[in-house]
């Protein structure tokens, strides 16, 4: 019995020692399409889960969109308490349906409806703000935007309607302030408590209703006038700087860029920076000794452009530490730029620690090359050298820039056979690639800064260009590794050990067996230590992941497991005397503790009645 009750002990130790971190809980999630989220419905999901924990029921999120040239097509549905923006309204494409029912504070901003996009429904909603869109050549028979009688306060605010059927068909409560309707057939329906302010009407066949609202165009002063879109017909409705749209807007909603307000959807304080990245962009090269690019690029529209500044870097993130950045006037928009880097030189062979056996996968890792721009994963059943490399399967290449960490290079090699043991070998390749970019520039005496006021966000990057051949090291290795199970769960009888095998790196670590049997005959045998158990298999799994996403976890974690696999041992192989006695020596200890305790108690009455005398 006294045997079980340090068993439990040892228990409680594991506990404490394998608890399994609680992730942080973010407020913003990434869409991108291939990544986590590659749908804004996927996102939403996500956050429905989420708030299915009580305290998490009422909390904000925001779903951030990537700009992404391809449109996002997959309807979605939001949820309460939710904003839904798009890095920019001039990148980031919408061609889903849109059902915001029963909802309340929703906010979409900064997309591009285009053709193909069904139109935005909002139905028994309140809260809702629709702001910086552009709702564009959706059809004469469609609706960008329409509201039922049983929505309040809906506010559209600062978005573009061009070359719809019906821009707005409002039936409910709605606000519309700072919007520009240019072509429609019909420009609002309105049927409910439509409030209209500060809104540009031009060219529509019908503008739907006789007061167009407080300072709004035209007006008794001021005719109809084209807004000067700078391509209206190329789908680009920011302003042109003659623009009557431009500085016209309530004053309530200053522009992002400047202290004035814009109507439209390039306008007020969630607007896109007022500069449109550059567009076709090409590069190539001349000539063979040194090497020289050339770029050329389409000419920007707007009128505040004075220049345009050329980023010439070493990978593709270019305006970073650029190797070459300089300004070209404007009325140019081609350039040559000499001076590129020299063809690479073979880097130095990486170092290949021991394959990490995984469910079969082999999990690799090796030191950095200096000056290597990626590497090469040989593998085979059999054994090979450097002058007879394998080809099937066939050697996989790992660009740099796919490395999580560059200075610690890692690659899980998959789809291998558990218990087959595989030969394994890594090299470095170096290849000199130029990539460069263009941005349009209003004061080119200031810093480089793209995205800014000043400077409008990196045009497309064209592919790389090689100068010179690609150098290669010698081999790494081979080492040899085998790839074993993972271990499966609920709780199977000889089978667990999660965290123990995440810190010592493989199932059949002498140190995770040890744990193992401990389990099976000390913990499986009682209610206590299967309640433990059964915990354990439930929060294992997530410190083992949290272990093998920060490998630097394994020293420590083996250290706080040394205790625990030593007394395992012990148990499991000490002779019966060696374990009474160890027990006696824990009574006794344990007694002696008390009472050294007792002790000290009575001497502190004794002094505190002497102190009560006196």
């Amino acid at each position: 019995m006294k045997l079980k009750n340090f068993a439990y002990l040892l228990a409680a130790a594991l506990y404490l020692t394998t608890a399994a971190p609680s992730p942080a809980l973010a407020d913003t999630i990434v869409v991108q399409r291939g990544g986590t989220y590659p749908t804004i419905q996927s996102a939403i999901e996500h956050v429905k889960t989420v708030r299915q924990q009580p305290l998490n029921a009422s909390l904000q999120f925001t779903i951030q969109v990537q700009a992404d040239p391809a449109a996002y097509a997959d309807a979605f549905t939001p949820v309460s308490n939710i904003d839904i923006v798009g890095t920019s309204t001039s990148g980031t494409f919408l061609t889903s349906a849109v059902t915001i029912s029963g909802v309340q504070s929703v906010t979409i901003r900064n997309f591009t409806f285009k053709s193909g996009f069904p139109g935005m429904a909002i139905s028994g909603s309140s809260n809702i703000e629709i702001t910086n869109n552009v709702f564009s050549n959706l059809g004469t028979n469609a609706t960008a935007i329409s509201v039922d009688s049983a929505s309040s306060s809906v506010s559209i605010i600062n978005d573009t309607f061009a070359s719809n059927g019906t821009a707005i068909n409002a039936r409910g409560s709605v606000t519309l302030d700072n919007d520009i309707f240019y072509r429609n057939s019909t420009a609002i329906n309105s049927g409910g408590a439509v409030t209209i302010s500060y809104s540009y009407f031009f060219g529509n066949a019908a503008n739907g209703i006789a007061d167009l609202g407080f300072h709004s165009f035209p007006n008794t002063t001021t005719p109809a006038a084209d807004p000067l879109f700078v391509s209206a017909d190329g789908g680009d409705f920011h302003l042109q700087s003659a623009s009557p749209a431009a500085g016209a807007g309530d004053p309530q909603y200053k522009n992002s860029f400047n202290s004035t307000s814009d109507i439209g959807a390039y306008g007020g304080p969630n607007s896109d920076i007022l500069l449109t990245p550059i567009t076709n962009l090409t590069s190539k090269l001349l000539g063979t000794t040194p090497e020289t690019m050339e770029l050329d690029w389409a000419a920007t529209s707007i009128a505040t452009v004075t220049g345009y500044r050329v980023y010439v870097n070493s990978n593709s993130n270019v305006a970073v530490s650029p190797l070459q950045s300089f300004i070209v006037p404007i009325g140019t928009t081609t350039r040559t730029v000499d001076n590129l880097p020299p063809a690479a030189t073979a880097p130095d062979p990486p170092v290949l620690a021991a394959p990490a056996p995984a469910n079969q996968a082999l999990q690799l890792s090796w030191s950095r090359s200096p000056g290597a721009t990626s590497y090469v994963i040989y593998f085979s059943t059999t054994s090979f050298d450097a002058n007879s490399l394998p080809t099937s399967p066939a050697p996989i290449p790992v660009d740099v820039s796919s490395l999580g960490d560059v200075l610690h290079p890692s690659y899980k090699l998959a789809n291998l056979v558990n218990g087959q043991t595989y030969f394994v070998a890594v090299k470095a390749v170096a290849q000199t690639t130029v990539f460069a970019g263009v941005t349009a520039v209003i004061d080119t005496t200031l810093p480089a800064n793209p995205g800014s006021n000043n400077e409008s966000a990196l045009s497309n990057i064209p592919p790389g260009l090689t100068i010179g051949a690609s150098q290669e090291s010698g081999i790494s290795g081979p080492l040899t590794g085998v790839p074993e199970p993972v271990v499966p769960y609920p709780n199977v009888k000889g089978e667990g050990c999660f965290i123990a095998t995440a810190a010592y790196g493989c199932y059949s670590a002498p140190q995770v067996q040890a744990l193992r049997d401990f389990r099976d005959r000390y913990l499986l045998t009682n209610a206590p230590g299967r309640a433990f158990v059964a915990w354990y298999y439930h929060y294992g799994p997530i410190g083992a992941h949290f272990i093998n996403l920060h490998p630097w976890l394994k020293p420590p974690v083996r250290l706080a497991l040394l205790p625990l696999v030593a007394g395992s041992l012990f148990l499991l192989h000490a002779p019966p005397a060696a374990k009474v006695a160890l027990l006696l020596f824990l009574i006794v200890a344990g007694l002696w503790r008390v009472k050294i305790g007792l002790e000290k108690k009575v001497q502190r009455k004794m002094m505190l009645r002497v102190g009560g005398v006196k």
